[in-house]
């Protein structure tokens, strides 16, 4: 088993690696080049230090790796890791992981973290034998923004930029994706003149990142989406591995959030 750094290898034949070491997954993620671009610089993830392993002379799947630090921790994700179906059950998997493991200790993480979706039982049976233990568990799924929905409150939405505030309202289970550190657009949720929480998100394809409550407000979901439906129409929210355990997320199931999957959040503590 050889492995490669991601920089040796052009953007065509990235793509094309990733997309079949991802066929038949549990959910389709087969992406273009311009996809995987885009997934690689937003995410913070680094060619460099992401591989492509080889097995018996053929690039036989890949994973991708970042690191940043978050909370005061130097952290870092393993942001896809997958396979060519041919040369599944092999074994590669564990080596992967084992091999990504090495690269995070090397650089001093203290945390490394995944996602795997509920019911892919081999890959989550891999990450617990090799220590990593459940964060939260993560939901995906669309919710379409309508003119019903009511704000009897008159909460206002204003466009600002993120503050250390912001960050120390943040959780510290929070997926990588959807953290602060990603610069998305962020709105300070405004009431009567004072700010009471904000939301994050990704204002070009309207995903939902956060919407966090300060800690002496109930939580007004359905007035945040009225304000939404304000500016910008009946848009169709994309959420992307939200927090269950946050209290919000029960609130935009009530309003008719159609949940896709659910996926364990986990991470591996190298330091005590």
């Amino acid at each position: 088993m050889k492995w490669h750094a991601l920089t040796n290898f052009d953007l065509a034949m990235m793509t094309e690696l990733w997309n079949r070491s991802f066929e038949d997954y549990f959910v389709a993620i087969n992406l273009s080049e311009e996809d995987f671009l885009h997934r690689m610089e937003s995410l913070n993830l680094s060619s460099k230090q992401s591989l492509v392993v080889e097995f018996d002379d053929e690039h036989a799947g890949m994973v991708l790796y970042g690191e940043e630090k978050f909370k005061n921790q130097q952290t870092a994700w393993i942001g896809g890791m997958g396979i060519i179906k041919a040369l599944r059950q092999h074994g590669i998997g564990k080596e992967m992981l084992k091999k990504t493991i090495e690269i995070a200790k090397e650089d001093s993480v203290d945390a490394l973290h995944l996602e795997v979706i509920i019911g892919n039982e081999r890959a989550e049976r891999l990450y617990r034998k090799e220590g990593f233990d459940v964060v939260n568990r993560v939901g995906v799924g669309t919710l379409a923004v309508l003119p019903s929905f009511r704000d009897d409150e008159k909460l206002t939405l204003k466009s600002t930029s993120i503050t250390d505030e912001h960050r120390a309202y943040e959780m510290t289970g929070t997926p990588w994706q959807n953290r602060l550190n990603r610069n998305y657009q962020l709105y300070a949720i405004m009431l009567q003149e004072h700010e009471i929480g904000y939301l994050y998100w990704i204002e070009e394809g309207y995903a939902l990142k956060q919407l966090v409550f300060y800690d002496e407000h109930k939580p007004m979901v359905e007035a945040v989406l009225a304000e939404l439906y304000k500016r910008f129409g009946a848009i169709q929210l994309a959420i992307g591995n939200y927090n269950i355990e946050d209290t919000t997320y029960d609130d935009l199931l009530e309003l008719g959030m159609k949940e896709k999957l659910r996926q364990y959040h986990m991470a591996l503590q190298l330091t005590s």
